[in-house]
C-alpha cells in the first residue's frame, strides 16, 4: 500500500515497495544528494563566478594567481587519469566513473570557466554556510554543476517531430559524490579563502567608515 513521502510537507506517496519517498524528492535526493535539497542554478553559480572573477583580478599579479589555478587543473586531470589507469584491484567501480566524468569535461570545457565555476561554488558555500544541507548535497551539486560544463554529459531526447532536447544526463549518486570531494579537496579551500578576503575587506571598510564618523561627530553618531 502506497506511504506519504517523507520529505517534510510533501502529501504526495511513494513510489512502491519500500520506497520513503514520492518521484520528485527521490529525483532530488538522486540528482542533488538530498530530497531537500534546492538545486544550484546556472544563473546563481554565473553570478557567482562572475564575481570570484572580479575577485581574482584584483589580485596582485593576476596573471600569475591564474596560472597557478591552472596548473592545479592540470594536476587533477592528471589525478583523473591515474584513477582510471592505475585503479588498484578492487577500487570502486564509483570512483572509476567519476574520474572518467572528471576527464570528459576537462576535456570539452574551458579550463579558466572551470576554475572560476568550481571557486563560485565554495564561495558560495562559505558565504551562507545554510546555502547547503550536508556535505552529501554540496558534493553532488559541485559534480552536477560541472558535469553542465562538458557536452558529453548531455543527452539528446526528441520531443516532437524536428525538435531536439539535451538533458544533463543522471550519474550514479556516489560517482558524483566521489567527483565534487576530488574537485573540492582541489579547489574547494581557495574558493572559501576568496570569500573569508572578501568579507575582511569588507568589514575593515564598514570600520573605516565608522571611525570616520566618529571622528567627525563624537561618539554614538
Amino acid at each position: 500500500m502506497p506511504k506519504q513521502c517523507a520529505a517534510p510537507g510533501c502529501t504526495r506517496h511513494t513510489t512502491a515497495g519500500y520506497a520513503r519517498l514520492c518521484s520528485r524528492h527521490q529525483k532530488l535526493l538522486r540528482r542533488h544528494g538530498h530530497e531537500a535539497a534546492l538545486p544550484l542554478t546556472r544563473g546563481e553559480i554565473a553570478r557567482a563566478a562572475c564575481h570570484v572573477e572580479r575577485l581574482l583580478s584584483r589580485h596582485p599579479n593576476p596573471e600569475a594567481a591564474m596560472s597557478s589555478l591552472r596548473q592545479l587543473l592540470a594536476g587533477l586531470r592528471q589525478e583523473a587519469r591515474d584513477k582510471v589507469t592505475e585503479a588498484p584491484v578492487g577500487a570502486p567501480y564509483s570512483q572509476h566513473l567519476a574520474a572518467k566524468a572528471a576527464i570528459q569535461v576537462l576535456s570539452e570545457a574551458a579550463a579558466d570557466k572551470v576554475i572560476y565555476s568550481l571557486l563560485a561554488v565554495a564561495y558560495l558555500r562559505e558565504d551562507n554556510p545554510r546555502r547547503f544541507i550536508n556535505d552529501r548535497n554540496y558534493f553532488i551539486s559541485v559534480a552536477r554543476r560541472f558535469r553542465s560544463l562538458g557536452s558529453s554529459q548531455f543527452n539528446t531526447y526528441s520531443k516532437s517531430e524536428g525538435e531536439r532536447r539535451q538533458v544533463l544526463g543522471d550519474l550514479k549518486p556516489e560517482a558524483s559524490f566521489q567527483l565534487g570531494q576530488m574537485l573540492m579537496t582541489a579547489f574547494g579551500p581557495l574558493g572559501m579563502r576568496l570569500c573569508q578576503q572578501e568579507q575582511e575587506r569588507l568589514r575593515g571598510a564598514a570600520d573605516r567608515k565608522q571611525a570616520a564618523i566618529t571622528a567627525l561627530f563624537g561618539e554614538g553618531a
